[in-house]
């Protein structure tokens, strides 16, 4: 092709202004780089700002309801939207929005209000539903005064609102040199190495802060395999002292867990933190262990492993342990990954001394 050839077909001949131009100018015959998308828009930073704030009052995802809404975040009922819009023009009075510009974002967010800990369980739904109520029944109440399924069930749901109470007041009244975490141990069973092997059991033994400061301090997760360790007491117990150890610098602990007895309630576990109390290795000289009433034990751990679940459902393939692992930090959370001889055992029924495994 020639060059006239080549001007004729883009409009242009040999004297005109633009090749003129070009010829005394040779820089201008590269590209312009394209500049659109690369100023960020008014529009966006105010929603990036409005995101932040409506962060910042700690929305969680449902331990029960995880399973049918697995993206959906939820704030205490008590809450509003309106009382959140208010509190943003307080916080940032050189910023006007309308209220349907913030409710806007909440909605985009996926965000709901909602009692959440408190759904039934199954002492409540058998209690509600025991043969003994004497119709008619209002508010959960048989017309019998005396009805022992009723009374058990207003006992049960005290109990119930009474450690819910605990657990949220200790989580907001922190001191300094104390720390309060809830545990819970998750098995994941979904990963393995290749095709036609036997999968892999994965445990993860999550210690998540409670309350208010839980941006201060981050989720602690003792990880392991079923090829490393399995999940008897002594391997709780074992992931409880690693975790002490990870918090050394506490004068206080206090741990929220839930009512399994091979996991939380048994010998082990309290030997091995009467040992570790009594030892040089921390700093704490009063460890506390409550727990929730059983079928009311939603805590900051389960919203964790809801987190972790979402991670491996976003990431599709998560083929090894070391994957797993990924996940977890990735879901916010510092891990440690314990070997073998992390273990301890005991031994002896009657024994106090916890002894490395050889």
């Amino acid at each position: 092709m020639c060059k006239l050839f080549y001007l004729h077909t883009l409009g242009y001949n040999v004297g005109s202004t633009v090749v003129a131009t070009a010829k005394a100018n040779p820089s201008l015959l590269h590209a312009v780089p394209d500049q659109r998308g690369k100023k960020k828009s008014d529009h966006n930073e105010l929603h990036e700002k409005i995101d932040t704030h409506i962060k910042s009052f700690n929305s969680c995802i449902s331990h029960y309801r995880r399973e049918h809404a697995p993206n959906r975040l939820y704030l205490p009922h008590e809450l509003t939207i309106n009382a959140m819009h208010q509190d943003f023009l307080e916080k940032n009075a050189d910023t006007k929005i309308n209220y349907t510009t913030y409710m806007r974002r909440v909605i985009a967010m996926n965000i709901s209000f909602a009692k959440l800990g408190e759904e039934e369980c199954d002492v409540c739904a058998a209690l509600k539903n025991s043969p003994d109520h004497v119709p008619p029944i209002v508010d959960d109440k048989c017309s019998n005064e005396r009805c022992q399924a009723c009374l058990n069930l207003a006992a049960q749901l005290e109990q119930a609102k009474r450690s819910r109470e605990a657990y949220k007041n200790d989580g907001e009244s922190v001191k300094p040199g104390t720390i309060v975490r809830s545990v819970d141990l998750s098995r994941l069973p979904g990963f393995k190495a290749a095709c036609f092997t036997r999968r892999l059991v994965g445990f993860n033994h999550t210690f998540a802060p409670v309350g208010s400061y839980t941006t201060s301090n981050k989720v602690e997760s003792v990880v392991w395999h079923e090829g490393t360790s399995g999940r008897k007491c002594e391997d709780i117990a074992s992931a409880v002292i690693m975790a002490l150890e990870k918090d050394r610098d506490f004068k206080t602990v206090l741990y929220y867990m839930d009512n399994c007895t091979g996991q939380n309630k048994n010998y082990a576990l309290y030997t091995a933190i009467i040992d570790k109390v009594n030892s040089a290795n921390i700093q704490a000289d009063t460890i506390t262990l409550k727990y929730l009433q059983a079928g009311h034990t939603f805590m900051s751990a389960d919203s964790f492993h809801a987190r972790t679940e979402k991670e491996m459902k976003r990431r599709v393939n998560v083929y090894d342990f070391d994957d797993f692992v990924e996940c977890i930090k990735t879901a916010g959370a510092d891990v440690i990954v314990p070997s073998y001889s992390d273990f301890c055992c005991f031994f002896g029924e009657d024994s106090k001394v916890i002894l490395a495994k050889p």
